[in-house]
């Protein structure tokens, strides 16, 4: 199984939709839990999700409408963001180009 990496941005993504989820229905623990399965199915499975751009794979949670945007390296998969599926491709591609700037 490869390792997990989750940039900073991606977390900061988590704990958005945590809190709201939590303040909104006190669905903060769910969402947890249910994001703990979609990354262990990403370390296991990370080549079967489709590639939305190159390089860039997608994975949709079950639960919640939320999409995880990550990599695969030969040695890891590197989450980048955890977005809401309504937010526009837009949002993505900043969060790439950023990425792409560090």
């Amino acid at each position: 199984m490869k390792a997990l990496i989750v940039r900073r941005a991606a977390e900061r993504d988590a704990e958005e939709a945590r809190d709201w989820y939590e303040e909104e229905a006190e669905l903060g623990e769910a969402f947890v839990d249910e994001l703990g399965a979609a990354m262990s199915r990403l370390r296991s499975l990370s080549e079967r999700f489709p590639e939305v751009r190159p390089g860039i794979r997608r994975s949709l949670m079950n639960r919640f409408p939320y999409a995880i945007y990550f990599s695969v390296r030969s040695d890891a998969v590197v989450v980048l963001a955890i977005l809401h599926q309504r937010r526009g491709p837009g949002t993505l591609h900043r969060r790439l180009s950023d990425e792409e700037a560090v």
